[in-house]
């Protein structure tokens, strides 16, 4: 009698056991793929900065995109872009490396010394969907020039001097600093 006690006892503790894996498992087995996806969900995507102009650049010219990580100016890996002259308003688009978080930017308007005026109405800067909008004439707010450029009030463009040693830039002022590091990822 004990003995069949006993395997009923020990039935019963194999069966609640049971039991429990089957629980254990079918929960475990719920949680991982709601678990996956907010993991998938929280991976950021990495930075991908695009500098997008509106100019008109009427010779062929070449531009160069310095940029800042980690407060060092990238001087040795610069970004470059050819452009082909045109009367015709021009959309450049400038990929910079993916995946860094791009603090400030220089961007040489001309390396052309015969490219005496250039007509910029708009540089934005886009990451992902975030938008530093610098369409029309509002990137003034984000970059300074130097003496290399003078104002032409009457057709809105710029007259480019590559009289000074270096060729004529814009370099990001504190506003570009800090709108770039809230569009970092």
């Amino acid at each position: 009698m004990i003995h069949l006690l006993q395997k009923k006892v020990l039935k019963m503790k194999s069966k609640v056991l049971f039991l429990f894996l089957i629980a254990g498992l079918v929960s475990c087995g719920g949680d991982k793929p709601k678990n996956a996806e907010a993991v998938e969900a929280n991976k950021e995507t990495p930075n991908n900065f695009v500098v997008e102009i509106d100019a008109i650049y009427e010779k062929n010219d070449s531009l160069v995109f310095y940029y800042e990580v980690d407060g060092t100016v990238k001087y040795e890996n610069p970004v470059t872009l050819k452009v082909n002259g045109s009367p015709e308003p021009q959309l450049l688009k400038v990929e910079m490396p993916k995946g860094i978080a791009l603090e400030n930017l220089t961007y040489t308007v001309s390396t052309n010394k015969e490219q005496l005026k250039v007509k910029i109405t708009n540089i934005s800067i886009k990451n992902g969907d975030k938008v530093i909008d610098g369409r029309d004439f509002k990137y003034s707010e984000y970059f300074m020039s130097d003496e290399s450029f003078k104002w032409n009030d009457a057709d809105k463009s710029y007259i480019v001097s590559h009289d000074n040693k270096y060729p004529p830039a814009f370099v990001g002022n504190d506003n570009l600093r800090a709108k770039l590091f809230d569009n970092v990822k």
